[in-house]
C-alpha cells in the first residue's frame, strides 16, 4: 500500500514539473461589439491626508481584422477621487 502511494506522489511530481517547465500559452481572441468593464481602486495617505480613487474603464470592440487584430475604443466611464474625506 504504502508503494501505491509513492508511486502515485512520484507520477504526480512528474506531471506538475513537465506542466511547469512547458510553461501556459493563454490566447484571446476578439469578439466585435464585446464590452469590457474595469474596476480600479485604489487609496494612499499622502502627508496625513487620505486620499482614494474609484475608476470605471470601458473598453469596445469596433472592429476585429482578419489576422486578429482589433480596433478597440476606451472610454472613462466614471472616476470618483477622494480627498480628506471630500
Amino acid at each position: 500500500m504504502k508503494a501505491f502511494k509513492v508511486a502515485g506522489l512520484s507520477v504526480l511530481f512528474v506531471a506538475a514539473a513537465a506542466y511547469a517547465a512547458d510553461g501556459v500559452i493563454l490566447k484571446y481572441t476578439w469578439k466585435k461589439g464585446e464590452v469590457v468593464k474595469m474596476r480600479i481602486k485604489g487609496s494612499l495617505e499622502f502627508s496625513g491626508t487620505e486620499i482614494t480613487v474609484n475608476m470605471v474603464n470601458q473598453e469596445k470592440v469596433i472592429e476585429v481584422a482578419d489576422d486578429g487584430s482589433a480596433t478597440v475604443e476606451q472610454s472613462v466611464v466614471s472616476l470618483l477621487v477622494n480627498i480628506g474625506g471630500q
